[in-house]
């Protein structure tokens, strides 16, 4: 790929710098309006204990370590506030957009690099992500960096390009095990390349792979009962079956082809179909010219590449073991489609074509930007908050059905003992790790209570319509008074009851 335009002028710096300032100011606006989550508090509680606690948590949550302990350095520079703990995950946004400055445009050029810049602004689900207590803004910009400086590292041979590009495969093989299936992808063609192209391999890539191989051995043993866990095989503390991804089908494939443009807890709009198809469409046509014109774009194939058999990898380790395909998780290769898309849209005939589409994206995917910074997804948090200040008194105790209540009331109500009622099959018990010391669960309420003698019990649910969950655990007349906290955007309702003590 014979590249003219890398050199930056005044202008180019002008652009990248009010799409910069656009980026931050899309990110912090109304980064704190939402309330904590179920999620984001198994987060906080991991980053709260030790160094060496976190290796064994991490675990629990599902996930590699490398986010939390990424966070909790973090956090112990800049404190632990919402607006600092998810100030981390826009920095992870901030990170992948600068990709667009600096290895995408000395690959592409300037021009795909400002649209992969601009692309990262408008998508829905990197500001949604970006507000989150979690890995994924991370783990998208370490996936993306990994491709795009594996390419550098073999097309240039640079000792910098090899070091970035195995640090970044490291990063995200500890960060997402999506992000880990990617890495495999990513070396596997790799490797199919230089088997096709024996004259150009490279030994480095043997050292690198080597290394991260290695590197990644420690938490390696403990992936396979994860793997189970999550899916529905059995692992730690599930007694056999999964419990949050459904079985595969169609609709999930589609739901997670079209996430990145819709909302955080994924509701079918129309928008986001647009968006799919019009950034898909780019691909094809930035594919089908690169093929026309004879134009190397061996980036961009290896970019869609990855993104196409990771999906496929999960997908057919779906049908043949057990469900692991859940819509949010397929974000850590989203860079790659974005990349693709902006190759395409650089390549469009005309500069008032690509202007219109930026201008077409800009208004097909603003609407979904407000909304996320005004909704409130997350529950009925703040309504809940105000009303238990005014009602609990100390040593209150409160007692969850499900486990979406319980990590919210243990981050607002540290001083509360938090019992979550579960089965014993319900791999919710291993979470409690993440909670203690005042989280616990199990299925002896009255050895809880017994333990504590509360002067009041709370009893909270996820709010399900022509159902009393207090009147069937505690009999009708142990309910002195409940409460039903909706919201409209919420993807959850709360109901609480509180117990008289026999």
């Amino acid at each position: 790929m014979v590249i003219t335009d890398r050199r930056l002028n005044r202008q180019d710096i002008l652009l990248w710098g009010l799409l910069f300032i656009v980026e931050i100011i899309v990110l912090l606006t109304g980064i704190t309006r939402e309330g904590v989550w179920y999620d984001e508090a198994c987060s906080v509680g991991i980053i709260r204990h030790s160094l060496a606690e976190i290796w064994e948590l991490a675990r629990v949550d599902v996930h590699p370590p490398l986010y939390f302990y990424m966070l909790k350095v973090f956090s112990m520079i800049f404190g632990q506030s919402v607006f600092v703990l998810r100030g981390f995950s826009a920095l992870g946004v901030l990170a992948l957009f600068s990709l667009g400055i600096g290895p995408v445009r000395r690959i592409c050029g300037k021009t795909t690099g400002l649209l992969f810049s601009f692309l990262v602004t408008v998508t829905p689900m990197y500001l949604g992500m970006g507000q989150e207590i979690r890995m994924y803004t991370w783990a998208i910009f370490f996936v993306t960096g990994s491709v795009l400086y594996a390419y550098l590292a073999v097309s240039e041979n640079k000792k910098s390009d090899w070091l970035t590009f195995g640090l970044l495969m490291l990063a995200a093989m500890y960060t997402h095990y999506y992000a880990l299936i990617a890495m495999a992808v990513l070396c596997g063609l790799i490797a199919v390349w230089f088997i096709i192209n024996p004259k150009q391999f490279r030994p480095m890539f043997l050292v690198v792979a080597g290394l991260a191989a290695l590197g990644y051995l420690p938490w390696a043993l403990g992936f396979l009962p994860q793997l189970k866990w999550i899916g529905g095989g059995g692992g730690e503390g599930s007694g056999g079956g999964g419990f949050w991804i459904p079985p595969l089908h169609p609709g999930i494939v589609w739901q997670t082809l079209i996430y990145p443009f819709t909302y955080k807890f994924f509701t079918f709009d129309p928008l986001a179909v647009v968006n799919f198809w019009a950034i898909f469409g780019l691909i094809l046509w930035g594919i089908g010219y690169a093929v026309f014109k004879h134009e190397k774009a061996t980036v961009i194939y290896l970019a869609a590449g990855v993104h196409v058999l990771t999906l496929l990898a999960v997908i057919l380790y779906s049908i043949f073991f057990w469900p692991i395909l859940y819509v949010r998780h397929l974000l850590p290769v989203s860079g790659l489609f974005l990349l693709a898309a902006a190759f395409g849209l650089a390549k469009l005939p005309y500069k008032r074509l690509v202007l219109g589409f930026v201008l077409l994206f800009t208004a097909l995917m603003t609407p979904h930007v407000i909304k996320i910074n005004q909704s409130l997804f997350n529950g009925p948090i703040h309504e809940i908050t105000e009303y238990f200040q005014q009602n609990i008194q100390p040593g209150d105790v409160f007692i969850h059905i499900g486990p979406d209540t319980w990590g919210v009331f243990w981050y607002y109500f540290p001083n509360h003992k938090q019992y979550i009622y579960v089965a014993q099959t319900n791999p919710g018990l291993a979470y409690c790790r993440t909670f203690e010391p005042t989280g616990s669960g199990g299925l002896d309420i009255r050895g809880f209570l017994e333990e504590n003698r509360p002067d009041n019990v709370w009893l909270i649910t996820t709010y399900i319509d022509n159902d009393n969950p207090a009147a069937r655990i505690f009999g009708e007349e142990s309910v002195l008074e409940s409460r039903i906290f909706k919201k409209l955007d919420s993807w959850f309702a709360v109901g609480a009851y509180k117990i008289k003590r026999r």
